[in-house]
């Protein structure tokens, strides 16, 4: 089961057997505070892979350039950067160029499986990042990665003389992260849409007030749930900060609620709450 941010207001919820899925989807209601069920999706989980989380390039040492993002690099032999990446796969993301040297890379800590990368490339890759697969066949969990700039290429010269250890990062701009965690082979295919991702799902109620009577949640564009408390996203009994998870990206469990806590008051009623 898994559990991602794909709007500010918009969520989705996948369930899946690595051959097939079901995909629901959740919405912040446009009138007020309630979270609707939305759309119902079923489909294949196809040979690709699924991405599951990315980072930027952190916790830097050395002496680095980073003025012109997403272009870093660093020519300091020794110098560090670290970031982090959930899945069974991990991808790095550089700039490649004819001036590139080699990263070395430990996950978790364990020097027992370095990785050595290297971004040179005749034809250099301004435009886009090269993705170079660092670790995979690894378990799906939350890993970190630390890379140090080792030295020039053995196999190509640096064309001016000095290696770069060429970082792809840009923080201020999702689509620029440097590191990338996927799930091999399990990407989602959404062959059919079951549900509508608007109409309300879970239960109705008509609450009469006076002479008046309005249908919960709200049916005609007016202003009805309030929250009393802030939603709760959990997975495995465990809170998701949904305010701090980037768009896209995957959490994973076996056990995901959805709690709110809304009080129902109208425009007529004013401050006065209706229900709860």
């Amino acid at each position: 089961m898994r559990f991602r941010k794909i709007e500010a207001n918009k969520y989705e919820v996948s369930v899946d057997n690595r051959n097939k899925h079901v995909t629901y989807g959740f919405i912040k209601d446009l009138n007020d505070d309630f979270i609707k069920l939305g759309k119902g999706s079923v489909g294949n989980v196809n040979g690709e892979d699924l991405l599951m989380s990315e980072s930027y390039a952190e916790n830097l040492t050395g002496t680095w350039s980073t003025s012109s993002p997403p272009h870093y690099y660093t020519t300091q032999v020794g110098a560090t950067f670290s970031a982090t990446a959930t899945g069974d796969k991990i991808v790095f993301r550089h700039r490649s160029d004819n001036c590139g040297g080699i990263w070395g890379f430990i996950v978790d800590g364990s020097t027992a499986n370095k990785v050595s990368i290297s971004t040179w490339a005749e034809i250099d890759s301004t435009a886009s990042a090269t993705e170079s697969v660092i670790f995979t066949g690894l378990e799906n969990k939350l890993y970190t990665i630390v890379g140090m700039f080792k030295e020039v290429d053995p196999n190509q010269a640096p064309n001016d003389g000095t290696a770069r250890g060429w970082v792809w990062c840009k923080t201020t701009d999702p689509l620029h992260k440097t590191m990338r965690g996927y799930v091999e082979g399990g990407n989602l295919q959404y062959t059919a849409q079951l549900l509508d991702e608007y109409s309300n799902k879970e239960i109705i109620f008509n609450l009469g007030y006076g002479s008046k009577n309005k249908w919960i949640p709200e049916h005609d564009a007016i202003s009805l749930a309030f929250n009393k408390v802030n939603p709760k996203f959990l997975m495995d009994d465990v809170e998701i900060d949904v305010s701090a998870l980037a768009l896209y990206e995957w959490v994973e469990g076996t056990n995901f609620r959805l709690v709110q806590n809304n009080y129902i008051r109208t425009s007529e009623s004013g401050v006065t709450n209706l229900a709860e």
